[in-house]
């Protein structure tokens, strides 16, 4: 139960990955359709 997962574990890689290379949080949002504080929380989870 609970609400379904806004990204997809590609996209969490991939918002990792961009993350590492000096993308910004709005331009990696905006690539995966979610807000910016979706990124902040995928990049910086374990």
């Amino acid at each position: 139960m609970g609400r379904k997962p806004k990204m997809t574990e590609v996209q969490k890689l991939e918002a990792r990955r961009g993350d590492n290379e000096g993308e910004s949080g709005a331009d990696l949002a905006r690539s995966c359709g979610v807000s910016r504080a979706a990124i902040y929380r995928a990049t910086t989870a374990a």
